[in-house]
């Protein structure tokens, strides 16, 4: 498929998405600036075929690459608990926030 004449919000699971592919909305599964663990998650979400998002991940530009600021991975709403059991199946349980973080 060409998206080369919609609007693009950025890479999604290796592909160009469109805005519209985002009205469903997106909840951070993940916080962390581990990025052994930001490149595990991104590999288990792209396996099972789960739509994610890692933002925050330009932000060393302003922390000037310190680390201290966390990058947040972000998933589609309708896909939060698939992407949260399949974190818990593999070993990244403690990694996950007690609650759903939602957006404001």
């Amino acid at each position: 498929m060409n998206f080369s004449s919609l609007p693009v919000i950025g890479r999604l699971c290796g592909s160009f998405v469109p805005f519209q592919a985002l009205d469903r909305g997106m909840e951070e599964l993940l916080r962390t600036n581990n990025p052994v663990t930001i490149s595990f998650v991104q590999s288990l979400l792209n396996d099972e075929g789960i739509m994610h998002f890692v933002a925050d991940q330009h932000m060393s530009i302003l922390e000037g690459s310190v680390g201290i600021l966390a990058k947040r991975v972000m998933v589609g709403t309708d896909e939060i608990h698939n992407a949260r059991r399949l974190l818990k199946e593999n070993g990244l349980g403690d990694e996950l926030p007690e609650k759903l973080v939602r957006p404001v």
